[in-house]
């Protein structure tokens, strides 16, 4: 009788440790089951902060080509002319050169 009872009490306390497994499971799984929704939610928040900070950027680097376009041509001409002038200052030194050697 004794050993029946002991038998009993422990039967009953593994029932009740499968069934606390089991609710922890199911509340893990309804948990879990929320996690793709928020993600969607958050992605969604994401996109809609950052489409207009996309078409800003868009925006800007658009408008900014053409005064760059003009920018890197005006410095082309700049360097051309510079190079060019280099070239008669050069050419006039080595005249002066040969003025002061004769």
């Amino acid at each position: 009788m004794q050993q029946t009872t002991g038998l009993t009490i422990v039967l009953c306390l593994v029932a009740v440790a499968v069934l606390i497994q089991a609710g922890m499971t199911i509340m893990i799984w309804l948990g879990l089951r929320k996690i793709p929704g928020q993600l969607e939610a958050a992605r969604d928040n994401f996109k809609q902060r950052f489409d207009p900070l996309v078409q800003s950027v868009t925006e800007i680097l658009t408008n900014a080509r053409e005064p760059l376009r003009a920018f890197t041509t005006n410095l082309a001409e700049i360097s051309k002319m510079l190079r060019e002038r280099t070239s008669d200052v050069d050419g006039l030194v080595a005249k002066l050169v040969d003025k002061s050697r004769a």
